[in-house]
């Protein structure tokens, strides 16, 4: 039966087409558009127990830069449109990423962890001040205020400490015998809290940073209601008030990334407008990426190409 079926069974004809792959850089899908500056962010956002990172001259140069942008302000939305531009995302970059973190210049390696039997775990249920001065990795303890103290003072008269909002102002190659570091701001997400979460704050932080500044945002609200998350943004851009764009935060309760974050540092009595808009800049733009993507490729593909999409 399987050799009858064999010789009346038709050829496969196979309709080849030749559809080049068209180039783009992923830097266009990025707020940061510059790779450098990307890569600086990740390996900053690398400490885990409050530890200076050390930063190559290059991502120094890179994150300073990017420092100059938290003064430039952008003026009030208007009615209209809103569309993200360049200037405004790299104020909102550098808006966000300096109130965590800060630049410094440093001869002193970092404290080494010490082992702590009693504090291993990350959490000290008897003493609340101890707990939020410690931290734990991988079943070793760090004392944040002296890894803090270590390198809060620069080690050179005409180089000031970085304070929040900014980077230290290094114009020049570091002096001999000193390297450049990224310092988390230990009190940047509380005070007086538990170590145990002081860390899921920082967890908080880290993810949404290097989601949204470290890489592409391309597919970032792919299958959710942009349409919403959208209108939510541009409620956020245009309010003073948490209470003017609360009620549409609903559109963004289903994603990991920005939920938390939101809950975090945009949703407080005390919450100041600058920030807020600083993140619906971030989404405004992720929204609209990904349209962006669509219309690059098409204006870079070759007619074969189209032409075999739409069949």
């Amino acid at each position: 039966m399987l050799s009858i079926l064999r010789s009346q069974s038709q050829p496969i004809n196979r309709m080849t087409e030749d559809v080049r792959v068209v180039p783009i850089d992923m830097n266009f899908a990025s707020v940061l558009p510059v790779a450098s500056l990307g890569a600086a962010i990740r390996k900053a956002l690398t400490s885990e127990r409050m530890e200076p990172v050390r930063l190559s001259e290059t991502d120094f140069s890179a994150l300073r830069d990017l420092s100059s942008y938290v003064s430039d302000t952008p003026t009030p939305r208007g009615p209209g449109v809103v569309v993200a531009s360049p200037l405004t995302l790299q104020w909102a970059a550098s808006l966000l990423f300096f109130s965590y973190f800060s630049l410094g210049l440093t001869d002193q390696a970092p404290p080494p962890a010490t082992q702590d039997g009693e504090d291993v775990d990350g959490d000290n249920d008897g003493d609340a001040a101890a707990s939020a001065t410690r931290d734990t990795v991988g079943g070793q303890g760090v004392d944040v205020d002296a890894a803090q103290a270590a390198f809060v003072a620069p080690i050179a008269a005409n180089v000031p400490a970085a304070v929040a909002g900014g980077g230290a102002d290094v114009r020049d190659a570091p002096p001999v015998g000193a390297f450049p570091v990224a310092l988390p701001m230990a009190e940047a997400v509380g005070r007086g809290l538990p170590a145990v979460e002081m860390r899921e704050r920082w967890r908080t932080v880290r993810r949404f940073l290097s989601t949204c500044l470290g890489q592409p945002v391309l597919g970032a609200f792919a299958g959710l209601d942009r349409v919403r998350i959208r209108a939510l943004a541009v409620k956020m851009v245009r309010a003073q008030k948490v209470e003017d764009w609360r009620r549409f935060a609903a559109a963004v309760e289903s994603v990991g990334i920005a939920w938390p974050f939101l809950r975090l540092v945009g949703m407080g009595a005390d919450t100041e407008p600058l920030m807020t808009r600083a993140i619906a800049e971030l989404f405004i733009y992720a929204c609209d990426v990904d349209a962006l993507w669509e219309s690059e490729w098409r204006r870079r593909a070759p007619h074969a190409s189209t032409e075999f999409e739409s069949q």
